[in-house]
């Protein structure tokens, strides 16, 4: 969790890295475009794993806590 909490800390300069621009778009006509449609792909994927990994240990948290109080009781 300590990493993912680091990692979007840093995710606006890795963003800037990958797309060469602070408005992070990777189309071809952005001024000091140096981006390409994989780094596109990357730059989402990324995204889409930082929203949705700590959901998802949210919710495995909250089920191990239910069954194992269900066990004890």
């Amino acid at each position: 969790m300590i990493f993912l909490i680091i990692a979007s800390v840093l995710w606006f300069g890795f963003a800037y890295l990958l797309s060469g621009n602070s408005s992070f778009n990777f189309g071809n006509k952005a001024t000091g475009y140096i981006g390409s449609p994989e780094t596109s792909i990357l730059y989402w994927n990324i995204i889409y794993t930082l929203i949705t990994t700590p959901f998802i240990l949210l919710v495995s948290n909250t089920l191990l806590t239910r069954f194992k109080s269900l066990q004890g009781s």
